[in-house]
């Protein structure tokens, strides 16, 4: 059961017996508003505070020092109890740093270089492939004999000049997109067919040969 008012009153008078009177009494029952009554979760103890500071404010409007007015009082006490609330400041987020015009310039000679990297292991890993296969094709039907030379020598023929997609060259040609270049049809015929019928005058010049390996 929260205080009553005589009770509150009987309280008042009791601090201002003690020399702790109007805005001084007004005050310290503010203070104890704010930091009891407002926190606890008693709602007895929060209606005491709020019952206390009502008469408080009473006391401190009637023994106020004879140079303030009432209405300057009540001013005082309602700022006191209900401060203005602080203007939020809006931070504004924090504006991403660009980098300079040199430092992208160099990520991206360093991009095209890792790329024009990438490309030369699998073109060379490729070559390797293909010199390999040619070079097993001459030797095998020596080394083997015929039962086992003939299917490997035909399986050698048929993945050189087979049609179908290879692995590597779609691996390099993701590689040559990536450096600005044009894709190639066929690793053989790109690097080997075609060179060999431009030396001998019966193929197309670089600048009117087809696009593609």
């Amino acid at each position: 059961m929260p205080t009553t008012a005589q009770e509150a009153d009987t309280i008042v008078r009791i601090c201002e017996r003690h020399g702790i009177t109007g805005e001084k009494l007004f005050n310290v029952v503010l203070d104890l508003r704010n930091e009891v009554g407002l926190k606890s979760e008693n709602s007895s103890v929060r209606e005491t505070m709020e019952m206390l500071l009502n008469v408080a404010k009473h006391v401190a409007i009637l023994r106020r020092p004879g140079f303030i007015t009432p209405e300057g009082m009540r001013s005082y006490i309602d700022n006191r109890c209900n401060p203005p609330s602080p203007e939020v400041v809006k931070e504004e987020p924090p504006q991403p740093v660009r980098p300079s015009k040199r430092t992208e310039i160099r990520r991206a000679e360093t991009l095209v270089f890792g790329w024009f990297l990438l490309w030369m292991l699998i073109a060379g890993v490729h070559h390797v492939m293909v010199l390999g296969n040619l070079a097993s094709f001459f030797v095998l039907p020596f080394q083997a004999p015929w039962y086992l030379a003939f299917p490997a020598c035909f399986a050698i023929i048929w993945v050189v000049c087979s049609p179908t997609d290879c692995a590597v060259t779609k691996w390099e040609n993701f590689a040559r997109a990536n450096l600005g270049w044009p894709p190639i049809k066929g690793f053989v015929k790109h690097y080997y067919v075609k060179p060999v019928l431009r030396a001998l005058g019966r193929g197309e010049s670089p600048a009117q040969a087809e696009v593609g390996v």
